[in-house]
């Protein structure tokens, strides 16, 4: 047992606030068993998928891109966040309060994971503005966010 799985077996969920290390979250993701990793996904007050219970999303594995912490998903999609911070993770809740920048990214079903298909819904603030936009023209109505609430939920 190495000395990051020995802190991880005495790790108090309550402790479990303002993780910002990329990599750490990265290996909570892989590697924990009794986190919460699937739920109705919403990004700064928009649910990925409306009606928000009909679709559950259920994280597979996470990985580090151009400084950004990708979370791939088991209908193929993938969130990239950029900077994450205020981060509550334990086997009730994911939440990531704060993120320089959120994406999802997911493939029209049935229309085949190429480029052409691929939709996007991102999401950047930073001290003085919040913006949003989406490639998708059925998606677009949907977006109602609000830059105080959590960047990322999965409940």
């Amino acid at each position: 047992m190495n000395a990051s799985q020995e802190r991880d077996e005495n790790l108090e969920w309550e402790e479990v606030y303002d993780l910002d290390d990329l990599q750490d979250l990265k290996r909570i993701i892989n590697e924990r068993k009794d986190i919460k990793k699937s739920g109705c996904l919403n990004l700064f007050g928009d649910w990925v998928v409306i009606p928000p219970m009909d679709v559950s999303h259920t994280m597979i594995k996470a990985d580090i891109i151009d400084g950004a912490l990708r979370i791939h998903f088991d209908g193929g999609e993938k969130l990239l966040i950029w900077e994450p911070t205020k981060v509550k993770i334990d086997p009730k809740c994911f939440f990531i309060g704060k993120a320089l920048k959120v994406r999802w990214e997911w493939h029209r079903s049935k229309k085949g994971n190429i480029p052409v298909n691929l939709h996007v819904k991102e999401y950047s603030q930073d001290a003085a503005t919040f913006s949003r936009k989406t490639n998708s023209k059925k998606f677009t109505a949907t977006l109602v966010t609000d830059s105080a609430v959590d960047a990322v939920a999965l409940v």
